[in-house]
């Protein structure tokens, strides 16, 4: 869903796209919060808007701290994801 709200606003950056991407993130929100497996995903997406506002340093905090997370939980399926933008920093 989130990619989808993302690749949504990228091509037309409107101000009813961003809402539906900072909607989108607030449900990921309240699923990483009684998921703890959801953390690293709303952390990675978090990053993602924080790179859209050009507030780089912080951005690559969150895919930092997202990275982290999934190792430290051993979701190996998440990690080529959430590689991707610290190799593209």
């Amino acid at each position: 869903m989130m990619d989808v709200f993302l690749a949504v606003y990228e091509k037309d950056p409107t101000p009813a796209n961003w809402q539906r991407l900072e909607a989108g993130l607030e449900l990921l929100a309240r699923y990483a919060k009684i998921f703890r497996i959801g953390q690293p995903l709303k952390l990675y997406y978090e990053g993602h808007l924080l790179r859209l506002e050009n507030k780089t340093e912080e951005a690559t905090k969150k895919f930092t701290e997202a990275l982290a997370l999934a190792q430290t939980l051993g979701i190996e399926y998440d990690l080529p994801r959430l590689q991707k933008p610290l190799t593209l920093a």
